[in-house]
């Protein structure tokens, strides 16, 4: 499934992570995770790992050049260039 068959995600030209749900033979759009300081450059989603109890999931943003360090750093701060970043999502997906 291609992630344009999904609709809503009002993500234009910034990469973003699509979940999938397949039952049976179906395959169906359940939601999409997008950074909060999304830049097309940062190529988010280039990596993606779930947790084994399917709660956490962390989608890498290679290029992020944020210089902000930590849990919810400085995301406006962009002074570093290809620093990357991880973003960590939870819920029940």
């Amino acid at each position: 499934m291609s992630p344009t068959a999904c609709a809503g995600s009002g993500a234009k030209r910034v990469r973003v992570a699509w979940i999938t749900v397949a039952l049976a033979t179906t395959v169906a759009c359940s939601m999409y995770l997008k950074a909060s300081n999304a830049a097309t450059i940062d190529i988010f989603g280039s990596e993606v790992g779930i947790s084994n109890d399917g709660t956490t999931i962390a989608v890498a943003a290679p290029y992020e050049a944020g210089a902000g360090s930590g849990v919810n750093g400085d995301q406006s701060d962009d002074s570093m260039p290809y620093a990357g970043a991880v973003y960590a999502f939870e819920g029940t997906y």
